[in-house]
């Protein structure tokens, strides 16, 4: 109790149940319990091929899905496919320049940016709740973006 006091400093005129909680195992013992000094969540990675041991992850949070959004009118299902597999190219080639190894997104992710993220060694994880990104942001010290486009410089 003394270690979780130390190390958890609440916002003020906020309380300390918004960042600390308390998880109840079943058959577990009063002796069985444990402190972690951060966030446990239960999440899956959108492929099974994807690494699951990441030490020391460079993480990446979306609050937003990844898809291509068309500009206009498409003549052609080959056109916007086509258009979809460039944009996801060049946004997946950018992520992997900062070198995310993970990659939380809040809404859905498109085939193609799955199967381009595989290919890039960027482990996925989709329909991430907000609450737990912001979470992990406060934890991890970082900022949740809104779009691809804020985290590669450019406005939402």
């Amino acid at each position: 109790a003394g270690r979780a006091a130390a190390s958890l400093h609440p916002e003020p005129n906020r309380s300390i149940g918004t960042i600390l909680k308390i998880k109840t195992l079943a058959g577990g013992s009063a002796a069985d319990s444990r402190y972690v000094d951060g966030v446990v969540c239960r999440l899956r990675l959108a492929d099974k091929r994807m690494a699951t041991r990441l030490p020391s992850p460079r993480i990446l949070l979306l609050d937003c899905a990844l898809e291509h959004e068309a500009g206009g009118v498409s003549t052609s299902l080959e056109g916007l496919g086509r258009q979809e597999d460039e944009h996801m190219t060049m946004v997946v080639a950018e992520l992997a320049k900062l070198r995310v190894d993970l990659l939380l997104v809040s809404g859905s992710v498109c085939f193609t940016a799955k199967t381009k993220l595989l290919e890039a060694k960027i482990a996925l994880v989709v329909k991430v709740k907000p609450q737990l990104l912001h979470r992990l942001a406060r934890v991890c010290g970082t900022v949740v973006y809104r779009s691809p486009a804020q985290v590669l410089g450019a406005q939402p």
